[in-house]
């Protein structure tokens, strides 16, 4: 009997993880993949910067990764840049709907989790790689993030 109680717990919650998977790696059936723009943040390690972009409402996806290292090094590994000598940074793409998420929100947000008067370092994480920076692929949302 506890046997066929532990494999029924273990189908549910294997059942629910499929679920919640599937349903944060669609988007909110509102928004059209063309509305939704991306900026990248660096602050840190880049688990805690996502884990706390999540939980922003109209944040639609995150992924983590490196960003504004040397050119010829196209797939870093975790290794490679925890050397300090490819020059990347540990980073969080953000995806967002513009119509719903305003972005000096998410850019004050993020500012309020990070110290960007320290070189290279953010809490006990210290490297090249834990530097702070915004990095962008669309220079409108730049703009808007300025005002």
């Amino acid at each position: 009997m506890k046997k066929i109680i532990l494999i029924i717990a273990l189908l549910v919650s294997a059942g629910l993880a499929i679920a919640q998977e599937t349903m944060s790696g669609q988007l909110s059936k509102n928004t059209k993949m063309n509305d939704v723009k991306e900026i990248y943040f660096a602050g840190g390690c880049f688990w805690g910067t996502e884990h706390f972009m999540k939980q922003i409402n109209d944040v639609l996806h995150t992924q983590v990764g490196y960003a504004n290292g040397k050119a010829n090094l196209k797939k870093p590994t975790y290794e490679q840049v925890c050397d300090g000598n490819t020059g990347f940074a540990e980073t969080v793409k953000v995806g967002y709907n513009p119509q719903q998420a305003d972005l000096k929100l998410l850019v004050d947000l993020f500012f309020k989790t990070i110290d960007p008067t320290t070189l290279n370092r953010q809490g006990n994480d210290r490297g090249v790689q834990y530097r702070t920076g915004i990095y962008y692929t669309d220079k409108a949302a730049c703009l808007s993030s300025n005002k």
